[in-house]
Parts: C-alpha cells; structure tokens; sequence
C-alpha cells in the first residue's frame, strides 16, 4: 500500500498497474484485497486482482514457497494482461 502510494505521486511515470494477489491464506484476505482495490480506484490507478492457486501453493517445498510461486504466476498473468514487458 505504502509504495502504490508513494509511486501515484511520481510524476515521470507514465502507467502505473496496481497487481494484488490474494493467497486465500487468512480469513480476511478477500477483505484484504478488496480495500486494496478501494485504495487503487481512489488513485486513479488501473487494477488488477488475482486469486492464487490453492494447488500451486500446496505443491510448494513449505507454504512460503508454494506462495511465492503462486504470487509470482499471478504477477505474470497480470504482465500479459496489460501487455508490459518488464
């Protein structure tokens, strides 16, 4: 939240994408997200949100890893999404 924040206010970038991935690993995550799409919206920001996959998490080597793959798959959906290429 902190650096959507912080990256709004930068005036020399041209496009800034708001991806948020939701783990499913809390109770509160969809709330969770939804407050950072409310946050997007407010900033004018395009967004983008994601669930991850319940499999790829449990296939990780620990929760963390099967998280971060699960994260990292979803931030490359997003990529393909709005056609950026970084």
């Amino acid at each position: 939240m902190v650096l959507m924040h912080a990256l709004s206010r930068r005036k020399e970038i041209e496009r800034l994408v708001v991806c948020n991935v939701d783990h499913g690993l809390h109770s509160d995550s969809q709330m969770h997200q939804q407050h950072v799409q409310t946050q997007a919206k407010m900033l004018g920001l395009e967004y983008h949100g994601y669930r991850a996959n319940a499999e790829t998490i449990a296939s990780g080597n620990g929760v963390e890893d099967g998280a971060r793959a699960a994260r990292y798959a979803c931030f490359d959906a997003c990529r393909k999404t709005v056609h950026a290429n970084y």
